[in-house]
């Protein structure tokens, strides 16, 4: 007999819709056969909508925010997470992944290269004056929608101010060496704002087997090309007569001397964007996307914040932006109530808010605020930052529950499952199938538990608390406990 100690995570997740394939096997530099079709939507955070314009010219740089969403499997397992690698590497996680990711996109729109062909060509080089600054970064657990496909409601779900930011999806592709490389947008240049979106397949796949950032650098940087208008270069829809295999109807070779590297072809670099191309994306930029950028001369300030959506009475509860790879805002402010659903803007009862200087970290919100148990609270932060006047806003709900539930000179038994949304504590002497065992725990302890996660008690195990062994349920991933025994 085994006691299985097993966490559920129970939210609504939807999937994603459109689909826009292509698949590399093996090494980057390997030869690979491409194709690509481009196809003409409960989320718990709502970020405040910017004041719309209609249309700007800008000398600076148009920063475009991009909210990134990890989509994992319902036990909490098969991507990124908010707290590791996905494979209890707690030093790298989704945070991390996602900056590292626009960090390098960034990299490759500022350091444009000449076009390769034809070779000796003179097309200019111009100064793409675009970059990416991240909006939020969430996680969504659904085995429905985790596979990538054709089609779904992604951003229907979980699109955040859609409007005014694009919406980037991590999935996983069923394809064998580790999952092979995806890509889809929304659509050529999508009026419709619930189109604009990408969505890349197997990033985390392509992690374990060697690929970093640097893989889907190119392939990112072409999606959001396509929303901003690209055509292939040999799409015969292409109109830039400056790209080499312009409406030719096929891609050249994938990698090589003789092979293209522009962002919009197919082949192993992608890192090249002609005048005409730069041209229609900053027409785009400045006037479809107008209300998705700031022109601004530095990063504009952004809130992009963690917060576990439950908590039990008495836990600290964080507000956590200590994760954050670019820091823009001069201060901030926080704002709390308890509201009356998961959503919902009314204020019920004790309002706080309070200004700070300088910039958000890691906060204990329950040094600044009383929670009271059954309540949900809506928190909101808005950084600012004295570059272009920028001010960004977030918000959340946290549930707080006071679920706990005890045993005391009780035996675990297979007929029944214990559940406890907060924790679960252990009383005196908790016998778990004899007098002796291979594992005793001792009280005063606290055994740390991941969602999707499991851990197993040997047949004969012992849980002595002379007080109370406590249980904790990892706090991004905080809904219930349950135990199960098994032969």
């Amino acid at each position: 007999m085994k006691v299985f100690i097993n966490l559920i995570k129970r939210e609504k997740l939807v999937s994603f819709v459109l689909y826009l394939l292509f698949g590399v096997i093996g090494s980057r530099d390997a030869s690979a056969q491409i194709s690509c079709e481009t196809l003409l939507h409960e989320h718990d955070v709502h970020r405040s909508n910017e004041t719309s314009r209609t249309s700007v010219t800008c000398s600076q740089t148009m920063y475009l925010k991009v909210n990134f969403h990890f989509m994992l499997k319902s036990d909490g397992t098969g991507n990124f997470t908010e707290y590791d690698d996905g494979m209890g590497n707690t030093n790298y996680n989704g945070y991390m992944y996602a900056q590292d990711l626009v960090n390098s996109a960034n990299g490759n729109l500022q350091n444009n290269q000449q076009t390769r062909l034809p070779i000796g060509n003179t097309v200019p080089i111009p100064t793409m004056n675009v970059r990416y600054v991240i909006g939020g970064i969430y996680f969504h657990r659904d085995d429905t929608h985790y596979t990538y496909d054709w089609y779904g409601n992604a951003n229907s779900a979980y699109g955040i101010d859609k409007t005014t930011e694009i919406n980037a999806y991590f999935s996983y592709l069923n394809s064998p060496i580790g999952g092979a490389l995806g890509g889809v947008a929304g659509g050529i240049n999508p009026s419709n704002s619930n189109d604009r979106w990408v969505k890349l397949a197997s990033p985390w796949q392509k992690y374990f087997v060697g690929y970093g950032v640097w893989a889907f650098t190119g392939l990112f940087n072409h999606e959001i090309g396509h929303l901003l208008g690209l055509y292939h270069t040999f799409d015969n829809s292409e109109t830039c007569l400056d790209t080499y295999t312009s409406g030719t109807g096929t891609s050249g070779p994938w990698c090589g001397s003789t092979a293209d590297n522009n962002m919009m072809d197919y082949n192993c670099e992608q890192v090249a964007i002609t005048p005409c191309q730069w041209g229609i994306m900053k027409n785009q930029l400045e006037n479809s996307y107008v209300n998705y950028t700031t022109c601004c001369s530095s990063p504009p300030a952004t809130a992009v914040f963690s917060l576990r959506s439950n908590a039990c009475i008495g836990d600290a509860i964080y507000l956590d932006g200590s994760w954050r790879y670019t820091k823009s805002e001069q201060s901030y402010a926080i704002e709390i109530y308890q509201t009356n659903a998961v959503g919902s803007n009314t204020n019920v009862a004790n309002y706080y808010s309070q200004s700070f200087s300088g910039q958000y970290g890691k906060i204990n919100l329950s040094s600044l605020y009383t929670f009271s148990s059954g309540n949900i609270y809506r928190v909101k932060l808005t950084a600012t930052g004295t570059n272009c006047t920028s001010t960004d806003s977030d918000v959340r709900w946290i549930t707080i529950q006071n679920d706990v539930a005890y045993l005391q000179n009780s035996t675990i038994t297979s007929s029944n499952d214990y559940f406890s949304k907060c924790h679960y504590r252990i009383g005196n002497n908790v016998d778990v199938g004899s007098t002796s065992g291979d594992v005793t725990i001792s009280s005063p302890a606290v055994i740390n538990v991941k969602a999707g996660r499991t851990i197993s008690l040997e047949v004969g195990t012992t849980i002595n608390s002379g007080a109370q062994a406590t249980f904790n349920i990892n706090p991004y991933q905080t809904e219930s406990l349950k135990f199960i025994l098994s032969k």
